[in-house]
């Protein structure tokens, strides 16, 4: 399956368009929508919004890989999107070792969906510690309506529009946080 047009502006909804490198609330060197920089790669002088796009473009493939090798029965595309979204948040690895995971691969996808609202914590960068995120929960109570919500055969959506987010370095920590809190999720069709 391939993410839906729908899908993608759910994951950039949440993920946000950002030109510029900068640490996400976990303290990942991130840019564009929600990319995460890997070893070597460095962007000093920024990106474009078509450039965002292309590297949207490619990790949402490794999302859906994730999805596609690991969800073992029938799944509509709502459901696909929610696990796009969750793989691309968190990754493939976490896809796989998850209770959502586990219990859809059992049949039990009610269970399943319930499972999106474990992945809710994060690092505290001052004491190491897990700690409930409220932008990550909101998330997860999104990627688990739009995971139970029925697939709309009429549907036509979109490829969304990803209007830049203008996120200026001289805020704190805390402020970036807030800052960075994902905006309300769609509403459901």
């Amino acid at each position: 399956m391939k993410t839906s047009p729908t899908g993608l502006a759910f994951v950039a909804q949440w993920e946000g368009t950002v030109l510029r490198t900068y640490k996400d609330v976990a303290g990942v060197p991130t840019i564009g929508v929600g990319h995460a920089l890997r070893p070597g790669e460095e962007f000093p002088d920024g990106i474009t919004h078509d450039q965002a796009l292309a590297l949207l473009a490619s990790d949402i493939r490794i999302a859906e890989a994730a999805v596609n090798a690991n969800v073992t029965r029938p799944i509509g595309q709502n459901a696909f999107d929610a696990l796009v979204s969750f793989a691309f948040n968190c990754g493939g690895g976490a896809l796989y070792g998850s209770s959502i995971l586990r219990f859809l691969n059992a049949g039990a996808p009610e269970q399943a969906a319930d499972g999106f609202l474990l992945w809710c914590k994060r690092a505290d960068p001052a004491t190491g510690q897990l700690v409930q995120d409220g932008g990550l929960l909101a998330r997860r109570r999104a990627e688990r309506a739009l995971f139970l919500a029925p697939d709309s055969p009429n549907e036509r959506p979109t490829a969304p529009e990803l209007p830049p987010v203008d996120h200026t370095s001289e805020r704190d920590d805390e402020a970036q946080a807030v800052a960075d809190e994902p905006p309300d999720p769609p509403a459901a069709a």
